[in-house]
């Protein structure tokens, strides 16, 4: 398809509208969020209030242990690939990621 140079120039005329509007309104929203978030902020709420920690997946099974989420995400990882015959070398890094 054979364009004009005029046709060209349109095009990035209209490319360059696009674009300013694209960024007027990422500003515009970025603006609106950070209001948003300082009328609606949960540490000034927070404020002298006692923070309850969430129980653990094992905290039923293992009432006495406490481990952190991604541990035992890493560590229930680690297990599973050792069933499905991983390579040693990955199951190696996993445990170095896990101390």
């Amino acid at each position: 398809m054979n364009y004009s140079r005029s046709d060209i120039e349109h095009m990035r005329q209209d490319a360059l509208r696009r674009t300013r509007e694209m960024h007027s309104r990422a500003k515009t929203t970025d603006n609106e969020a950070s209001s948003a978030k300082q009328e609606d902020d949960p540490s000034k709420e927070m404020e002298g209030k006692a923070v309850v920690p969430e129980k653990s997946i094992l905290g039923d099974l293992l009432p006495g242990i406490k481990i952190e989420g991604d541990k035992l995400l890493l560590m229930l990882l680690i297990i599973i690939l050792s069933n499905e015959g991983a390579d040693m070398k990955l199951l190696l890094a996993l445990g170095y990621i896990l101390l």
